[in-house]
């Protein structure tokens, strides 16, 4: 009742209808336990009887009645009048060059609270000005815009919507080029022109000129005819014929005169004056130039006698070697030889060494091999959010790295050389792992067959994330041909793989490497055997079957010179030297 009062009977679209008739029937559908029921909904059932009663009113409402421009759902402190939802003309102001109040906070100037928007009569905030509800709000988060041509307010929410981008200045807050001044420009008025009122007046000026001068020549012209009618002619002569109208007396007949010497209109520069502007030019050039070279100066390695680079060599020894250490340049190239840790002690020795070391070339890759990781280095790897982690040799546990990995979602590259995998390395099989395209596990301990398959083969049978993977190192490890079995199967992306040192790889997991129906015989471009002493020369047979294998190491393996030999005639674009086989 209190609903139909305010607003009374207005009517909705079917749409509208039936997204509310879905909304208590997705209400209706839902558990009891996943009815959570906001704290301020006194009766959430009446509220639903309600909603339900509105579909029942409005459901055989006009569609073309439905926008009417009266509002449905009105709030507190907000205008309910109806030209609000219509669409309406704005109100601008008086005149177009009067700039709305500021008021200076801190330095910078914000829009004054009392100003409103053009369309909707409401504040920064949407409230009506006369509604003071001693609310502190911030300058900062006034919604108000005003534009630097035209200084119409406006929110942007009410201007209509032309398809195109406004331009916000940061010069000053609240500060833009409306859509409006964007799509129609205004024409360019040059600065020296003058206006409307100017032009008249000097018009009127003119003209009252024009017919002063015109006065005094008929004055002056009268008064010379009657001079010439009272002279008398003199006698025994010929008539002579006089022209009624002359120049006045007082007027001057300008004559043509000879051109003036040059000596005369045109000062003479003296030696002295040419010899000054001359320097003044020169001292000009050379400062111009000394500030161009000022950036790149401490680059040079020249001896004195040149005179290029001054400014650095007559500082003293001290300042001189002060200015080499704080150059920015030659500071990232030094720092850049650095592993993470020695960056990690140049960021305390200044500021400048700490801006320099926290250069977006330095935070993509992170090292910490061989260091006892502490719980400020973790929450230091997850801010940097590196490409590239090396873990090597480091203590850390499995639940600093369950922490640790699904923060760095964008890390591309992964060593954990000499880790132990039940406890620290077991972790990669979890789903929220990154995406790894390159994984380094040698020197694991307890990696074996069974390892493999659970790094690559969850449990509940999806795939894991290192699927992805192009390289994939195991030297030293205690893997066996059973793995290359799993690392054939599940890798359609390899194309890199590390064996070297695997005593328990024989011929039998090379067959499986070049089995035409699993992925590494159609991916493999790399392979490394080195210290596979239990492969023979039929497993070179098997590789053989790779169609795009490019490159194999078998130093000090089970591999003979004439196997080597016997294989580069069937792969004639490849060639061996010291048991290393690569393309021609």
């Amino acid at each position: 009742k209190a609903f139909q009062e305010n607003i009374g009977h207005p009517h909705i679209t079917q749409s509208e209808v039936c997204g509310l008739r879905a909304i208590v029937l997705y209400l209706h559908s839902q558990p009891g336990n996943k009815k959570n029921v906001p704290a301020f909904i006194k009766d959430p059932v009446a509220l639903i009887k309600d909603i339900r009663i509105i579909v029942e009113v409005h459901k055989n409402d006009r569609p073309e009645r439905a926008i009417n421009g009266r509002p449905i759902i009105f709030w507190q402190n907000v205008r309910k009048d109806q030209h609000l939802f219509n669409k309406t003309k704005r109100t601008k102001k008086a005149k177009e060059t009067e700039k709305a109040k500021r008021n200076d906070v801190n330095g910078v100037m914000y829009l004054d609270h009392s100003m409103v928007c053009s369309f909707c009569k409401l504040d920064g905030w949407f409230v009506l000005p006369s509604n003071k509800d001693n609310i502190t709000r911030m300058d900062s988060t006034n919604s108000l815009m005003e534009c630097e041509e035209c200084q119409e307010l406006v929110h942007a929410i009410c201007l209509p919507d032309f398809g195109i981008n406004c331009e916000v200045r940061k010069e000053m807050p609240n500060l833009w080029k409306c859509f409006t001044c964007i799509k129609f420009p205004k024409p360019k008025v040059p600065e020296n022109s003058p206006t409307e009122a100017e032009t008249k007046e000097a018009e009127e000026k003119d003209n009252s000129c024009d017919i002063d001068i015109v006065k005094h020549e008929i004055m002056d012209n009268d008064s010379q005819v009657e001079k010439m009618e009272v002279e008398p002619e003199p006698k025994n002569t010929a008539p002579v014929v006089q022209p009624i109208l002359q120049a006045p007396k007082d007027e001057t007949i300008v004559k043509e005169e000879p051109a003036a010497p040059v000596e005369e209109n045109c000062v003479e520069m003296t030696e002295a004056d040419t010899t000054t502007i001359k320097q003044e030019c020169s001292e000009t050039f050379s400062k111009a130039e000394r500030n161009k070279l000022l950036v790149n100066e401490y680059f040079a390695r020249h001896s004195e006698a040149f005179g290029k680079f001054d400014i650095l060599y007559k500082m003293q020894p001290a300042e001189r070697q002060l200015a080499l250490l704080m150059d920015t340049n030659i500071l990232l190239n030094i720092f850049q030889y650095l592993n993470t840790s020695d960056l990690l002690k140049c960021r305390v020795v200044c500021k400048e060494w700490n801006r320099i070391s926290r250069d977006k070339k330095f935070t993509t890759s992170m090292d910490l091999s061989g260091l006892k990781i502490t719980a400020n280095m973790i929450t230091m790897a997850a801010n940097m959010k590196p490409d590239a982690m090396v873990l090597d040799w480091t203590n850390i546990g499995k639940q600093q790295l369950s922490w640790l990995l699904p923060k760095v979602q964008s890390m591309k590259y992964l060593s954990l050389a000499g880790l132990e995998f039940s406890s620290q390395v077991c972790v990669l099989s979890s789903p929220t792992s990154p995406m790894l395209t390159e994984l380094n596990l040698s020197f694991v301990t307890s990696l074996t067959d069974a390892a493999v398959n659970k790094l690559l083969v969850l449990a509940d049978g999806k795939k894991s994330n290192l699927v992805n993977l192009r390289r994939l190192t195991l030297n030293n490890t205690e893997i066996s041909d059973i793995s290359l079995r799993y690392i054939s199967q599940h890798l359609q992306y390899l194309r890199t793989l590390s064996l070297a040192h695997c005593a328990k790889i024989t011929d039998a997991g090379l067959a499986q490497i070049g089995d035409a129906q699993l992925y590494a015989s159609q991916s493999l471009t790399w392979l490394t055997l080195t210290g596979c002493t239990n492969i023979t020369d039929s497993g070179l047979i098997h590789i053989s079957r790779c169609t795009i294998l490019s490159r194999i190491d078998c130093l000090n393996s089970g591999f003979s010179q004439s196997a080597i030999d016997m294989f580069l005639t069937i792969r004639k674009d490849l060639k061996s030297n010291n048991f290393v086989i690569y393309p021609k």
